[in-house]
């Protein structure tokens, strides 16, 4: 890691994300561990058609900064 590279705002970014992390990621994995694995696969699933049909909308749309 480059010296100096994380800027305050960088910075100010980890310090939200922390509290998030600490505490979703123990939740999820006891959520995932009591939901059948179906289910779970077709949530996942349902996240990834939503996640590549918003990106092409952005993307045909011409709404995507370059």
């Amino acid at each position: 890691m480059v010296l100096g590279a994380i800027t305050p705002k960088i910075e100010s970014y980890l310090l939200a994300a922390i509290p998030i992390v600490v505490v979703g990621a123990p939740l999820g994995a006891y959520v995932c561990s009591k939901v059948k694995v179906g289910h779970l696969v077709s949530f996942l699933l349902l996240l990834i058609v939503l996640e590549v049909s918003f990106t092409s909308y952005e993307l045909w749309s011409g709404n995507v900064l370059m």
